[in-house]
Order: structure tokens, then sequence, then C-alpha cells
């Protein structure tokens, strides 16, 4: 009776305004501890679709003690239930990191895979995955659509600011700064000197929407040849006359944007078809035509040489060339020719301190994605199958570069023809004998396999000669198979990328072929991605086995196993084929 007293009076005086509360969504972060030592985190949480004011607050723990933050960089990465992806930087506080949970995270109701990811000194490591539930939001159901919802929050938080400057009592300019958008007659003389550097204003200087391309940054490194092959903005069948008219013609097409500096010099194919003054034209960044390119053909039309005029209105230039040459055609700086074709690539610099999985993403969004609209046919035993994931590591690499995909592999296959099943007479899929099954209009052709042949006690034989290419192979052996698998290959797609993927250590049997999968591949020229050496194993690891396979066998990968030890590396690896 006492306490219900106490509480009645408290309530009374809150009603009145004799005490004054604030609620702090910030205190109300679930509290989570991170162990670095073991990468354990413990936490599970949840939240409702939409929500933007939840968050976590993290605590550092090595060896037994806390950590107190400093110069260590902290974010939250999640992977939504539809596949899409958020990066959180969180704000360092006197004893803990707060990570504010945006509703980006809280968009898609289902479960959301996290995982922190700590810098420190230019290194990162990576908590185990936890679980953000988010359950579907009662006050969404009642609105129209999803953009509807959104006005509305929008508006109610229009409604709190106005609030809050009112019981502030702003006057009326100081409401109008808040709420009304700046124009140029706003900006005082100094602000806009201090932007301009001393020079009158202009608002057409300030960047455009995607008018700051990848080769205007500073964390973006480029390859030597800038032209990129697979440039939506190419143009077959037109060349661009001296007045940057589009031009027909079958055999010629315009080349992408080329960014350029005054003074810089570029060396491009030497092209019968056109002269030295019908070599393309240089834009401004308004995209608009600001006169023609001339490049001067050099002794023995070996190539032409480009010099860009003086004029501060050229942004870029887009280019005259060969459809015939395009998949080796190359633009480069400088007034020399390659002798030998290099693919257009963008990479991050190394001063930027991303682990390898940031950089994949970052370098998908910006451009230069070797992968993106090509189309990939994969053969193989059940990991690239998927027995643990159906698709497995496979189709997780298509998906994410929208690459048109083919996948062939079956469980229980081997390298070597003619292997029984386990009930003694269905033969097993033979990757060595189904490399004419797969597309012939693949780009990428992927390969894997061999532990079957090794648990199977399939017969070793012998590697041919280091220089002997045409002696007959014996496929009744594994040596002899695997060469004329690869064989096979070469010849069946020329000029094409090939790559062989050699799993996580799982049977000690396979010690033996795998070297001599080693030395077939190095004497055929197939490159390859080496999981067997590259990976922690994934079966003699009693927790890994545990975490990231089917059942704890050690063999088959489940999701998190791919995405935590395939995905990123063999899409890396096919990139750089």
């Amino acid at each position: 009776m006492k306490k219900k007293f106490i509480f009645e009076i408290i309530f009374l005086l809150i009603l009145t305004g004799g005490i004054s509360m604030a609620i702090s969504l910030q205190n109300s972060y679930k509290l989570l501890t991170w162990d670095i030592s073991d990468r354990l985190v413990n936490i599970s949480y949840f939240g409702k679709q939409d929500d933007s004011g939840r968050g976590i607050r993290v605590k550092i723990v090595q060896n037994g003690a806390y950590i107190v933050p400093s110069t260590e960089t902290l974010r939250i990465f999640c992977e939504k239930p539809d596949g899409t992806r958020v990066y959180i930087d969180a704000t360092p506080g006197a004893e803990h990191y707060d990570i504010k949970l945006t509703n980006q995270v809280y968009a898609v109701a289902g479960t959301v895979k996290a995982e922190l990811q700590l810098n420190v000194g230019g290194e990162w490591i990576t908590s185990d995955t936890f679980w953000i539930v988010v359950n579907s939001n009662l006050v969404d159901s009642s609105v129209i659509s999803s953009d509807d919802f959104n006005s509305l929050q929008n508006a109610l938080a229009d409604v709190d600011s106005v609030k809050s400057q009112l019981a502030d009592k702003a006057n009326d300019a100081e409401v109008r700064k808040k709420s009304v958008p700046i124009g140029t007659n706003d900006i005082s003389n100094d602000l806009a000197s201090a932007i301009t550097g001393g020079a009158t204003l202009n608002v057409l200087s300030i960047p455009r929407q995607k008018s700051v391309t990848p080769e205007k940054t500073t964390f973006l490194e480029f390859g030597n040849n800038l032209f990129n092959k697979n440039d939506p903005e190419i143009e077959n069948g037109f060349y661009l006359s001296q007045t940057g008219t589009h031009t027909a013609n079958a055999n010629l097409f315009i080349s992408g944007k080329i960014a350029v500096e005054i003074g810089d010099i570029y060396s491009v194919p030497y092209i019968n078809l056109i002269g030295d003054a019908t070599s393309g034209a240089y834009y401004n960044e308004n995209d608009e035509f600001v006169t023609y390119v001339t490049a001067v053909a050099q002794s023995g039309n070996t190539h032409r040489v480009i010099t860009v005029p003086s004029n501060d209105t050229i942004s870029y230039m887009r280019v005259n060339l060969r459809i015939l040459f395009k998949d080796t055609t190359m633009v480069v700086k400088g007034n020399i020719y390659p002798s030998s074709y290099s693919e257009y690539k963008i990479s991050l610099s190394n001063e930027l301190k991303l682990n390898n999985a940031q950089k994949s993403e970052v370098s998908i969004l910006v451009g230069g994605n070797p992968l993106s609209e090509k189309i990939v046919s994969f053969n193989g035993d059940s990991i690239m199958y998927g027995h643990g994931y159906v698709g497995g590591f496979a189709k997780i690499i298509a998906d994410r570069n929208n690459m048109t995909y083919e996948n062939i592999a079956v469980s229980g296959a081997t390298i070597t023809p003619n292997q029984l099943q386990s009930d003694g007479t269905t033969l097993r899929h033979s990757i060595s004998g189904t490399i004419n099954n797969m597309r012939d209009d693949a780009d990428y052709i992927i390969l894997e396999g061999g532990v079957n042949d090794s648990s199977l006690g399939v017969p070793m034989g012998m590697l041919t000669g280091k220089f002997d290419y045409t002696s007959t192979l014996n496929t009744d052996t594994f040596c002899g198979a695997f060469e004329n698998m690869l064989k096979q290959t070469i010849a069946r797609y020329p000029g094409k990328k090939i790559g062989f993927v050699i799993t996580h250590k799982m049977l000690s049997a396979f010690e033996a072929y795998y070297v001599n999968m080693i030395s077939a591949l190095q004497k055929w020229g197939i490159p390859y991605c080496d999981l067997y050496v590259g990976i922690p194993s994934l079966n003699y690891i009693a927790n890994l086995k545990t975490t990231y396979t089917v059942n704890a066998d050690g063999w088959h990968p489940n999701e998190l196993g791919y995405r935590k030890f395939y995905v990123d590396r063999v899409e890396a690896f096919m990139r750089g084929l």
C-alpha cells in the first residue's frame, strides 16, 4: 500500500511538471560484450520493422579485461533477409562503443546476420556472426504503401521539430534557417570565398549526380589499360566525325568515357579505316561536344598518339576503335603502345583500410567488375553443387555479380570416369567426361573436384612429361583423367577464362592427389584457387567443423561456411582470371 502511494505521488508530480523526465533511447541500447581473444559475442537482439531508435552498446574484452576505446575503429556489417547489406560505424565513448542501428537494418522483416569488425592499426578482426530478429511492425500495416509510411514518419518528425523550436521560443529567423533550404543568397561572401578559393561562386561548378567518376577519386587505382571493353556506354556500329556526329560504320565502335587532362598523352591502336583527325571527340563535364580528337599515326603505323589540347573545358574523350579487335584493344597513357595485352582494372588503394569482403563490395559499386553480365559454367562434385547449401559458392557469386549461371556439378562426382556409386552399379558423374556438356558460350569455366577420387582410392597413375602435350592419356588413372580434363577444356574454350578450385582439407589421402593436381595445372597453364592451403581445415579443426559444415561432417560447407571461407576468395580469383 505504501509503495502504491509513493508511485501515485511521483506520477502526479510528473503530470504537473514537478519532475522533469527525458527519455534517452541511447541509454537503452542493448549491451554486447565482445571477447576478441576468441571472437565470441554474447547477444540476441530484436526490433520492429522500420525502427530507427535502436542500437547496440559494445564493450570489448581482451584477456579478461575491458578495453577503453582509443584510436581503434569499430563498425558493424549487417546482411538483411533480402541479401542487401549495411555498414555502420560505431561512435566511441568513455568505456564503450555505441552503434545506432538505422532503419535500414530493420527495413526487412526476418533474421539479419551481423558481424562486428575492429580495425587496430590498419589490421582488421571480425567477430563471429550473430543475429538480429526483425519483426513486422503493426504501424506499417495500416498505411497504404511503404512510401506512405515513410512520408508519415517524416511528417511526424517535422511536427516534433516544430514543437521543439516553439518550446525553445525560436525567433522567425532561426526557424527559417532550420526548416528552409539555404539558397546562394543566404551564403556569406566569406563562405563563398572559402568554397571557391576567391573566385566567383558558380552553382554549375558544384558536382552533379555521378559527376565524380572513379577517375576523379584518390582511393582507386587503375591498371595500364584505360579502355573498358565492358563499358555499357560503348556504341557498336558507329564512329564520331570531326563534328561529333555519330556516323554509321559496321566495322567501328565508339568507346565509353575516358577522363583526360590538358597535355596528357595517350596511345591507341592504328585503324586504317579512319584518318588521324577522325579519332574521336572531346566533351565537357556537361557531356557537350568540344572538339575532335587528333591521333597522330606513328612510324610503320604501329599505333596512334593523342595529345590533349589546351582547352580547360575538356573533361573526357571518346575514341573510335575497331570492333574486330575489341577484346584486345587498349588505350594507355604515354606514347608507347604495349606489346602485350592487359585488362582494364580498377583496384582499391592500399591506403584505404578495408578487408577483402569490403573491397569486393566497393569494387562492384564503382564499376570495373569483369564478372558483371558474363556467362559462367561450373562443373564439379558436391562442394561445387552445394550439398550443404543448394548452389553453393557458385550460385552466390553468380547472383551477386549478375552473371548468367550454369552449374552441372553432381554430388559424389569424380575426375576419373567410370567410377561407381556406393550401390556398385550406378556410374558417378565424371567431371573430365562432361566438359563437352558445359555450355559452349560460357565466358568463365570453373572446375573443381578430386577429393572423391582420393576417397575411392582411384589409381594415381603418372603425369606426362613437362613438355609433352601430345601423348595418349590413360584416363583410367587420376593423373591421366586430370590432364585430359584440362586438355579438353583448353581446346573447347580458346581465349576464355578457365580456372580450377581446390577445396579445403577433408582427407589425408588427398595429399598425394593434390601434389599431382598442382603440377598438372601449372604444366597446362590453368590458374587455380588453392583453398587446400588457403583456408583452415573445416574437417580437422573441431569448432570450425561444428559451425561451418552441414551436420558437422567436416566436408560440406553450410551457407555460413561458403560465405565465410569460399565466396570472397573464389570471387576474387575469378575476377583476376
